[in-house]
């Protein structure tokens, strides 16, 4: 946490020095926590942009905590809304240990992607280009925001529930869909393959691989297809 606050104080320090705002709430988010808040001050712009275009139109990481001030500062209150995101800051987010499997592991976050956009109403399309990526990396970092930012059930979209906590005054959030996503785990480990079971693959000369993946294509098979391109041979197994 240390090194997260040297880094956002180095970059952003100086503008915003002695500002109690800035000193006492939002240098000490972490960077998942800020771009929650960011995101639900500016929702309403924010959600119309992702919808036109399907994509997460947010900061690069460096400058999230800079734009969840500004954005901060256009509030009615911005020291109510200050304190608030410093009173539930805590509470907004899934734990990082509750995330291990799908960080670990990208059959995981294949499989939970797939899950939910099954799971929602109706908004499925829009999540699933949210998704887009062509490396094991990229897609979890995307998805983690998706659960972070968009939620992980049919509970609502966690940003506009924390948008209208703002609007309401309401001094207490909670839309961490903490259960459903060890839910959602508890059903992956129950169902999921064997490793041995797929150790075929491996020997596999990926112009075969290749050759399944069309066959898989063509039957509309393959869950993610568009979504989760990957470019590395090791990536290449995990749609199976």
């Amino acid at each position: 946490m240390s090194d997260h606050i040297d880094i956002v104080e180095e970059l952003y320090g100086s503008r915003y020095k002695g500002n109690p705002l800035w000193e006492n709430v939002v240098k000490k988010l972490t960077v998942r926590q800020a771009y929650v808040f960011y995101y639900s001050l500016m929702h309403f712009e924010k959600n119309n942009i992702a919808i036109a275009l399907g994509i997460f139109d947010l900061p690069d990481k460096t400058a999230v905590h800079k734009c969840l001030m500004d954005a901060l500062k256009k509030e009615n209150n911005p020291s109510e809304a200050a304190r608030i995101i410093g009173d539930n800051a805590h509470t907004i987010l899934i734990n990082d240990n509750d995330l291990l499997w799908i960080r670990n592991e990208l059959r995981a976050a294949l499989w939970l992607s797939y899950f939910i956009t099954e799971m929602e109403n109706g908004d499925n399309r829009l999540l699933l280009d949210l998704l887009r990526s062509t490396s094991a990396i990229e897609f979890t970092d995307r998805l983690i925001k998706v659960i972070d930012i968009r939620g992980c059930s049919r509970k609502g979209n966690k940003t506009l529930i924390i948008r209208e906590g703002f609007d309401q005054n309401i001094q207490y959030l909670d839309p961490t869909h903490s259960v459903a996503i060890n839910n959602y785990r508890g059903h992956y480990v129950s169902n999921r393959i064997d490793d041995y079971k797929l150790n075929w693959l491996d020997k596999l000369p990926e112009d075969e691989i290749d050759l399944i993946l069309e066959r898989f294509i063509e039957e509309k098979i393959l869950s993610l297809y568009g979504i989760f391109v990957p470019i590395t041979r090791k990536d290449h197994h995990l749609p199976f």
